[in-house]
């Protein structure tokens, strides 16, 4: 209220009384954040910068919808505009849709046949990390992962309290690569969910095995794991293209990137990938300020901006010049997650599917404390899917 009387006085001094843009970051807010400054001082227009976690982002949004303050842009993963009758997401025009950006990633933001969001980073997939001090040869199978681990404790330059392999255990989206790896499919062709199948069954048994031979302590998390590994305490993590810049900033030299292990020669792992998109929460893009909104979503489409995405960021532009630049490196590193992306599965953004991630931990917690098998397991997760998605139908 105080800027608008303000404004009202000193209406000669159009920067002042330019629309201040709310915006929530949910992707490295501080490395994004100086590809956002470019555009403010571009447009000379403030910008309000909110950090919020990712597993807080719904309740966030919803909290601010309903207080009427909403924010005008969001930097969220592209899944997560599945949420789009919640949050109210802009329809995206296709005059807005650039043709710099490849078809697949615009089906990335595409959820119940609308376009809900524009793409700006791809790749979050998953690929393994290993340490050069403690691995010689990175392991390509899981098998070959067990055998190094055995040997792993007599090496000389391994010392005490140095661990072999550390993941986000308990995440699906940890889990979900291996049920990829049997051919599962959580959305059938014509928009069912199918997580009772046999692809679950199989992910289920085989991952729990990890933790009852324990090769890998189900209880460390993301945070564990990073740490770990950032210490120099860890040979083998397995984590998203994001880690990349931090990795490499700490390990330097010592750092090696190597494809997700297989469990068979013909049962690889399949890592999803996705994009991060923004997205205009309360269809801000057709309110008061979607003169503006619609300069930023010009801008962040643009060369110099995908460019800064790369430069400052290390992950993957969604230009498609820009792109095809990176992947012309000579960095074997950054060869690496490439081919991991090549061989990446892209994940669906159909509101169907943000009922399948918590109807999946479920089942998958149940399974993990022995409370069911794997064939029951699957069967809650079914259940509760499909109620969900009825009840919000």
């Amino acid at each position: 209220m105080i800027r608008l009387l303000l404004c009202l006085l000193l209406f000669a001094v159009p920067a002042f009384c330019s629309p201040v843009i709310k915006f929530v970051f949910t992707y490295e807010g501080k490395r994004f954040e100086h590809i956002i400054d470019i555009f403010s001082k571009q447009e000379n227009i403030e910008i309000e910068r909110l950090w919020a976690n990712q597993g807080d982002l719904k309740v966030n949004l919803l909290a601010y919808i309903e207080k009427g303050n909403a924010p005008d842009v969001v930097m969220i993963p592209a899944d997560h505009i599945g949420l789009h009758q919640l949050m109210h997401y802009s329809v995206i025009p296709e005059n807005y849709q650039s043709s710099a950006i490849s078809n697949e990633l615009w089906q990335s933001v595409k959820s119940d046949g609308q376009i809900y969001g524009i793409p700006v980073i791809q790749g979050n997939h998953l690929v393994l990390y290993y340490n050069k001090r403690y691995i010689d040869k990175p392991a390509t199978s899981w098998q070959e992962i067990k055998q190094q681990k055995s040997e792993f404790s007599t090496k000389k330059q391994v010392k005490q309290n140095t661990r072999f392999i550390a993941w986000n255990y308990q995440e699906m989206y940890w889990f979900s690569p291996f049920f990829n790896a049997y051919s599962g499919d959580v959305i059938t062709a014509n928009g069912q969910l199918s997580l009772d199948s046999p692809a679950m069954i199989n992910a289920l048994n085989y991952y729990k095995q990890f933790a009852d031979d324990n090769l890998v302590d189900k209880n460390c998390d993301y945070q564990c794991a990073r740490q770990l590994f950032l210490d120099g305490k860890l040979a083998y993590t397995i984590n998203g293209d994001w880690a990349f810049k931090e990795y490499q900033a700490t390990l330097g030299d010592n750092l090696g990137i190597a494809q997700l292990p297989a469990i068979a020669p013909e049962t690889p792992l399949v890592s999803y990938f996705s994009t991060h998109v923004l997205a205009f929460p309360n269809n801000s893009l057709t309110g008061p300020k979607k003169v503006i909104l619609q300069k930023l979503v010009n801008f962040i489409q643009q060369q110099v901006a995908q460019e800064q995405i790369w430069l400052s960021m290390k992950v993957f532009p969604v230009h498609q010049a820009v792109f095809n630049r990176i992947k012309n490196s000579q960095s074997p590193l950054v060869q690496e997650l490439v081919t991991g992306l090549s061989h990446a599965q892209l994940m669906s953004s159909d509101s169907t599917m943000s009922y399948a991630w918590s109807a999946l931990r479920k089942g998958f917690l149940r399974h993990q404390a022995g409370v069911m098998n794997a064939e029951q397991s699957a069967q809650l997760m079914q259940r509760i899917a499909t109620n969900n998605q009825r009840k919000n139908q």
